[in-house]
């Protein structure tokens, strides 16, 4: 029922980096090889730049895209490759006020289905040190 952009399961809002819990634990199964799994945040600031901590860890080889568009084929896409392990990836410095993020199976997969967990978190910008 969330296969693709347009369908996306909202999530809401993705908390603040103060707030009491600043993420989201989300818990996945992929069921056939070709099964998509796509998720939306909204609320972001589309007009400041926005960093998140994605992270995966999945019994089953997976892909996770982090886009600002619902394509996945935007000059943002961030992409996480996984093979039964955990992984993670950042997404910084995207402006927009929705994400985007889809777990597929990845190509020539060995073992592709299982469940997997995403965590999703804002984190701070990064700042560069001041000479």
């Amino acid at each position: 029922a969330h296969a693709t952009g347009e369908t996306a399961q909202n999530l809401g809002s993705l908390p603040g980096t103060t707030a009491t819990i600043p993420g989201r634990i989300i818990d996945g199964e992929l069921k056939a090889a070709d099964e998509v799994d796509v998720y939306t945040f909204t609320g972001l600031s589309p007009s400041n730049a926005t960093d998140m901590l994605v992270s995966v860890a999945s019994d089953s080889d997976v892909v996770v895209r982090v886009d600002t568009v619902p394509t996945f084929d935007s000059d943002n896409l961030v992409e996480i490759t996984r093979n039964g392990k955990a992984g993670m990836g950042v997404t910084s410095g995207f402006k927009g006020a929705t994400r985007f993020i889809q777990v597929t199976a990845a190509p020539d997969a060995g073992k592709p289905t299982g469940k997997y967990t995403l965590g999703i978190k804002r984190v701070a910008p990064a700042v560069p040190p001041q000479r």
